[in-house]
């Protein structure tokens, strides 16, 4: 399978959400909703460091949009009736296998609400059957309770923890919780 031939929706929808693409005028909305969130981001993801702002939200898109422009990452951000209420996306894209892994942040002031699910639950679909993959995982800490609950939710089964699998952003060793759905 050549991947530069696989056509990857630039948007999709849900019952309450708009998945799209984002582009260079989004940074600003990135860069808001990441300060909105910064503690609860922080604690989490390394790059959500305190100072996050638009230049880091441009880096980041230009990252995102050469990856999917290559076909190894698919990044969406998540909006709302027009408002920017988080991201999901794959990355680590394997085409040969074909896999890869999710990611996703939300907005604090929209977590507990059900959005994550339902975004995961729509990229998690169109990677297995759209793009055909037999393998999709979820990291996270083990200490993220929220984060894994959403794998949870989406039908992904827990692999096990990782000991010692990354930094946490206070530099210590952290456990990863591993989550996979999988084609058969």
């Amino acid at each position: 399978m050549n991947p530069m031939t696989i056509n990857i929706p630039e948007r999709l929808e849900t019952d309450r959400l708009v998945l799209r693409l984002p582009t260079l005028a989004d940074a600003e909305i990135v860069a808001a909703g990441v300060q909105a969130s910064i503690e609860e981001l922080h604690e989490w993801m390394p790059w959500a460091k305190k100072d996050y702002g638009v230049d880091d939200a441009t880096t980041w898109i230009h990252q995102t949009l050469a990856e999917w422009h290559q076909r190894k990452g698919v990044p969406y951000l998540i909006l709302l009736d027009g408002v920017h209420v988080g991201n999901v996306g794959l990355f680590d894209v394997e085409w040969d296998v074909p896999r890869g892994e999710i990611g996703y942040w939300m907005r604090t002031d929209h977590v507990g609400k059900g959005y994550m699910t339902e975004a995961c639950n729509v990229v998690t679909d169109l990677a297995m059957e759209t793009f055909g993959f037999h393998r999709i995982i979820v990291t996270s800490s083990d200490n993220n309770v929220r984060s894994w609950a959403v794998a949870e939710r989406c039908g992904y089964t827990f692999e096990g923890v990782l000991r010692n699998y990354r930094r946490h952003t206070d530099g210590t060793l952290d456990h990863a919780r591993m989550y996979a759905k999988t084609s058969a």
